[in-house]
């Protein structure tokens, strides 16, 4: 069997940075992340790397990794890199529009309107992470995210 053969984390950069730009929102997403490898001591912050094993994903903190994920799949590392500057926006979005006492309502449906400005495959990653969430919440607040976020959500560009 053939090993796998991976972009180089310069080619990786390339495809994120491209999806990024996607989000007129904000500029300079891309210092968000660092693409290279996390060494002990280094900032906090997100690293993303390929090597022969595959596509890293470390989240370090206080000099620790914290989160440390490798996979082969492409879409898995750029959801990965991308989800968390989507939902970092989405909740300062939510600061600026919501007046209710759930956030949620504001951040859940901007989360998917910025996923779905990138990609169609991100968006319905996004719904199925947050279908995740909804399992955990009280029956009202499902119906109420439900509502929002689900079936009867027609006009993303609300938000």
């Amino acid at each position: 069997m053939r090993p796998l053969e991976f972009l180089t984390t310069n080619e990786l950069q390339e495809i994120i940075i491209e999806d990024l730009k996607k989000i007129k929102e904000r500029e300079n997403l891309e210092k968000e992340l660092n693409f290279t490898d996390v060494v002990l001591g280094s900032e906090d912050g997100c690293y993303i790397f390929a090597d022969s094993q595959g596509y890293h994903y470390i989240v370090s903190e206080r000099g620790q990794k914290i989160v440390n994920k490798v996979t082969d799949d492409l879409f898995d590392i750029k959801f990965w890199a991308i989800y968390p500057i989507v939902v970092t926006i989405s909740y300062d979005f939510s600061e600026e529009k919501s007046q209710d006492n759930d956030p949620r309502l504001v951040v859940f449906p901007k989360q998917l309107a910025l996923l779905k400005e990138i990609d169609h495959n991100l968006f319905k990653r996004g719904e199925i992470e947050q279908n995740e969430i909804f399992k955990n919440q009280s029956n009202s607040m499902k119906n109420d995210l439900y509502l929002i976020v689900g079936i009867g959500f027609t006009n993303l560009s609300d938000f």
